[in-house]
């Protein structure tokens, strides 16, 4: 500003805070970056589990076949080693907010109760667990083996920064206006809060520790898939998480899960069992176009007593027209090239309303749109499954009612 034509007096300058637009950006670019890593990782999984029906099934025939036998320890072996790789494709599932679940309200804090017990044997005596849960808050929609998962992989974060000991906590709350700023259920918020009194993490460190396969622990000590695993179920859950630590403090995770107005639901009574298996008899269509997934299915089903028929995408309408009314349950693959499995069970109940029809996928929320309505009445059994997981959900779709609309 000046008077007249004389030398500036005066200088007016405006001054914007960008510091929320700065970590909003970070945030933008953050999750962009993880979800194009979930891609990846469901990719993965995917084929992973096409991959494990085969082994993991393969496995069980031959232990089963060489029982009495000194080798049946190897086939066992093999078993296992299926088992944990089943996990950690889990865990990638997971990660990529791509995992199947099983959704209800749940109460938070009788979960943790319920799992206490196994945290304190997971700590062991040189580390202290306290417990404050806040009895007041109501249920958040979740899957409960997948909210053990968080729980149980913050734990063990928690204890793997204590290895001198030291003490960890684990309360439930209601943040209320402390809760995240950019989301606003009008149910409201539940917390979880972890904090151990461990070594702490460098700024540097907190960049990436959600981030799948980083890890600051020495070469096979840790899969770097436990954090990624949390924060996928986090964000599948419509939840956020947040980390605060300090170099010789320690570290305190923070779990904000969105409430749902539903009441608990009530434990249902279990069913099943060996009682409920009897011998088969029954004509099955089996459509994959893996051939070695179909192989392994064939032999489970032909060993069950059914009389089982295979095919691939392309001659599945074909064989199933020989076969009329002599077919009784159609178990097809899902996602399959050019014809898939929703296509060709509406293909056949156009012509048997009352055909039945059991889904397998190694991704089964691979097609959820296609496996709603009448089709999806049949059952869909994710990969990867044991001999007697395929039969015993063949059996149990084949004993089902067919609503024929």
């Amino acid at each position: 500003m000046r008077e007249g034509s004389g030398p500036p007096l005066l200088a007016v300058a405006t001054v914007e805070d960008i510091t929320k637009h700065q970590a909003l950006e970070e945030q933008l670019r953050q999750a962009s970056k993880m979800e194009a890593l979930g891609r990846l990782a469901g990719g993965v999984a995917h084929d992973f589990r096409n991959l494990l029906t085969v082994v993991n099934g393969y496995a069980e025939l031959l232990a089963t076949s060489l029982e009495g036998d000194e080798r049946a320890a190897d086939a066992l072996e093999i078993r296992r080693a299926g088992a944990r790789a089943t996990e950690l494709t889990a865990q990638l599932l997971a990660f990529g907010r791509r995992s199947d679940r099983a959704v209800e309200p749940i109460d938070i804090n009788s979960r943790i109760e319920a799992l206490v017990p196994m945290l304190r044997r997971l700590l062991g005596e040189d580390i202290e667990l306290t417990v404050d849960l806040d009895r007041s808050l109501g249920a958040v929609e979740a899957d409960p083996s997948q909210l053990d998962q968080v729980v149980m992989n913050l734990v063990v974060n928690g204890r793997d920064a204590m290895p001198s000991g030291g003490s960890l906590s684990l309360i439930t709350c209601n943040p209320g206006s402390d809760g995240p700023f950019d989301a606003r259920p009008a149910t409201g918020w539940a917390r979880l809060e972890l904090a151990d009194s461990g070594f702490g993490m460098e700024p540097e460190v907190l960049e990436h520790i959600f981030e799948p396969f980083f890890t600051t622990k020495s070469l096979g000590q840790g899969t770097g898939l436990g954090l990624a695993t949390v924060y996928g179920i986090v964000q599948q859950m419509a939840g956020q998480i947040r980390v605060e630590s300090a170099i010789g403090v320690g570290s305190r995770f923070i779990v904000d899960l969105p409430l749902c107005a539903a009441p608990v639901a009530p434990a249902s009574p279990s069913v099943g069992g060996a009682d409920s298996v009897r011998r088969a008899g029954e004509t099955v269509l089996l459509v994959e176009d893996e051939p070695s997934v179909r192989e392994f299915c064939k032999r489970a089903l032909a060993a069950e007593g059914f009389e089982v028929h295979v095919a691939g995408p392309h001659d599945a309408l074909e064989i199933a027209g020989r076969l009329g009314n002599r077919l009784d349950i159609l178990v097809t693959d899902v996602v399959m090239p050019d014809l898939d499995g929703p296509t060709i069970a509406a293909a056949l109940r156009s012509r048997r309303r009352d055909l039945k029809v059991m889904f397998m996928s190694g991704y089964p929320r691979d097609r959820e749109d296609d496996l709603t309505g009448a089709a999806a009445e049949g059952m869909i059994l994710a990969k990867p499954f044991s001999p007697r997981q395929l039969c015993d959900a063949v059996r149990r779709v084949l004993d089902r009612p067919v609503n024929p609309n």
